[in-house]
Order: structure tokens, then sequence, then C-alpha cells
């Protein structure tokens, strides 16, 4: 059975695109919903990549990855400044990852299929459990979309930057390759409910990305640059505040 494997999901679901020509760009509109016991946030992005640069736009803060420089920029649009830092310096932390099996959780094919961002796409699914925890992952792949052979050379030139020499970057080629246009994840955790003895809750959290729109054209290179009237810093600007999540709701047990 045919499979693709994500590593460290965060990572494995990261997306970009980019057109047949190295001298064009492609825009991506993606929306994400996260939900937890505290309730549901929804988040709207941006991703433009073109040749070796990506720009990831969101409301607040943007990231601009410039491999031909070898340098990251974390642009504070609030405060109007903006770090850069090394490249190598950006590496994911994958220590908090919840991936029971290790790094990696393998998503069999299905013959599921459907259209995502008017893209054809291919459903894989996959998931782990245990005592503590549940895990399912989907993934819709389409190995048609434009650019698909473009990001997946970008992801891995980034992934030898960073130094990541592992399956993120090997995956990327064969016939597994493809573009993520949509992924689901639901993890559910029995934790022990003190107002009951011996008994427990399930605290379950999902997250959703899918890409909306995918728009081609020629980008500016003002895009990947961070603006000429911020203030460069070299502390990091200051993380957003989030609110306190509170206890989980109760939730009926899953068996193991």
């Amino acid at each position: 059975m045919e499979r693709v494997t994500l590593i460290a999901i965060a990572v494995g679901f990261s997306i970009a695109a980019l057109v047949s020509t190295s001298y064009a760009g492609v825009v991506l509109s993606e929306t994400s919903v996260a939900t937890s016991p505290a309730g549901a946030t929804t988040l709207n992005r941006t991703i433009y990549v073109q040749g070796n640069k990506q720009k990831v736009e969101k409301p607040g803060v943007d990231s601009i990855t410039d491999l031909d420089k070898g340098v990251v920029y974390i642009v504070d649009k609030r405060h109007r400044k903006y770090l850069e830092m090394p490249i190598a310096d950006s590496r994911p932390d994958q220590s908090g990852s919840r991936d029971s099996g290790g790094d990696s959780i393998l998503l069999d094919k299905t013959p599921d299929t459907r259209v995502v961002a008017n893209q054809t796409c291919t459903e894989y699914r996959g998931g782990h459990t245990n005592q503590i925890e549940r895990i399912a992952v989907s993934a819709c792949v389409s190995r048609k979309a434009p650019g698909t052979s473009e990001v997946i050379a970008f992801d891995e030139k980034f992934s030898h930057a960073v130094g990541i020499e592992d399956e993120v970057a090997r995956k990327g080629t064969g016939e597994s390759a493809g573009l993520v246009l949509e992924e689901r994840s639901t993890v559910s955790i029995r934790v022990p409910d003190l107002t009951r003895g011996d008994a427990y809750r399930i605290a379950s959290f999902a997250h959703q990305t899918e890409v909306r729109e995918i728009r081609l054209r020629r980008l500016p290179e003002a895009t990947f640059a961070p603006p000429e009237d911020f203030t460069r810093v070299t502390g990091a600007p200051p993380p957003p505040t989030r609110r306190q999540a509170p206890p989980a709701h109760d939730r009926d047990e899953f068996e193991v």
C-alpha cells in the first residue's frame, strides 16, 4: 500500500507552491481553524514563493526566508520592527512533537479523491493510539497542482540549509511526492478527573488547514524583504498574547 510520511506534523503540512518557471511566483491563500476546549480560532494567511525565497504573511507578524542570502526575517508589523537571523538558527524545534511513534506518522493512500482550490487531490489517512492519546491525521495531496516539483525543491534546499537531513527532505521526490492542499489532525488526550476518583476526562484538539486559492504571478523583489521604514532590532519581537486555556470539558472515554 502506498504511503507518505509526515515528520513532526506541523512541518509535514507546511504548504507552498511555485509555477514551472523560476521567474514567476505563486500566491497561496489558506485558512487554518484550531479547535480546543477553550474554543475555536481561525487564522488566514498568505504564502508567497518565488525561486529560493518564501514569505508567510499573517496578521501581526510575517516571516521571510531568503535561501540566497541565508537569512530569515521576522517582521513585527504592529511595532514596525524586524529581526534578521541566520537561516541555520531557524531550524524547526521538533522536541514538542506529540507523535508517539518517534518523529513520524505514516499516512496510507485511500481511493477517495476531492477537489480543493480547483485541484483534484487524493486522500491519505493515518493515526496512532495508546493509553494516553489518540491521533488521527489526514491529508489531501495533489501531484498535478501547479509548481509541485518546484516547491519540493525549495523544501529540500531549506532542509539542507537548516541541517535537517532526514525524511523531510528524502520524501520530497518520487511517486509519493505531492502538494498538500488540505490537512486535518485530531488529538484526544486522556487526563485524570480529580473530581471523580480514578475516572478520566478527554481533552480534544483539532486542526484543519485548507488552501482556498492559488494565484500565479510575478512577485516583486520587495515582497521578500522587510519594509525599508521598519527598524531592525537585535532581540526577537514580542510574541502575541495568548489566553490561558481553561480545564478540559468532560468527554466520554475512548478505549485503547
